[in-house]
């Protein structure tokens, strides 16, 4: 019971570790119509995106500078290393 042993939990807040709540965020930002990715609380990445009906549309991506290289490594979701370069 939770309630019965408030000196325990006093305890245990007392010497509990820090808590880190920045890191990577995602959401989606309907002011700016674009899904964003926040670093440790900064803009890194952005994707403007349109919505009609049921379809959305991505319209521009960008990675901001200094945030170049900082993701993943491998492809994802079985997307092929082909579709990753620019080469055309």
């Amino acid at each position: 019971m939770l309630v019965g042993k408030p000196e325990l939990r006093a305890h245990a807040a007392d010497t509990r570790a820090a808590v880190k709540t920045e890191g990577e965020k995602f959401r989606n930002n309907s002011l700016y119509c674009r899904f964003e990715l926040l670093t440790d609380g900064t803009l890194a990445v952005y994707m403007n995106h349109t919505m009609s009906g049921g379809n959305l549309a991505l319209v521009l991506g960008a990675e901001l500078p200094g945030f170049r290289d900082q993701g993943q490594t491998k492809p994802r979701c079985g997307t092929s290393s082909s579709m990753l370069t620019s080469d055309g």
